[in-house]
């Protein structure tokens, strides 16, 4: 579901499993930064806003990898029934 911006996004993320954030370039992921604080795990592409918001707290995929970005959801998803609870899967999943 695309809402557009929201002045309090916790209830969004309150029902988000993984956040996805294939951008070619980021000036700085905010989004990914509140998801990841959530406790959501997040895959990015590796630009430079995306790496300086998140470091290691995400898994990195090139925004063209179609197959890398299939396998990465399917690893997170498959964690996300393994571990169901948000600060569960943020400590759990693996790079």
């Amino acid at each position: 579901e695309i809402t557009g911006a929201v002045a309090d996004p916790r209830d969004i993320y309150s029902q988000t499993r993984v956040l996805l954030v294939p951008s070619r370039w980021e000036s700085f992921g905010r989004v990914a930064v509140e998801a990841g604080a959530s406790g959501i795990p997040v895959i990015a592409s590796p630009n430079p806003g995306t790496i300086e918001a998140l470091g290691d707290a995400a898994i990195y995929v090139s925004y063209d990898d179609v197959d890398g970005w299939i396998e990465a959801i399917e690893r997170l998803l498959f964690f996300v029934k393994k571990f169901p609870t948000n600060t569960q899967m943020s400590k759990e999943i693996p790079g």
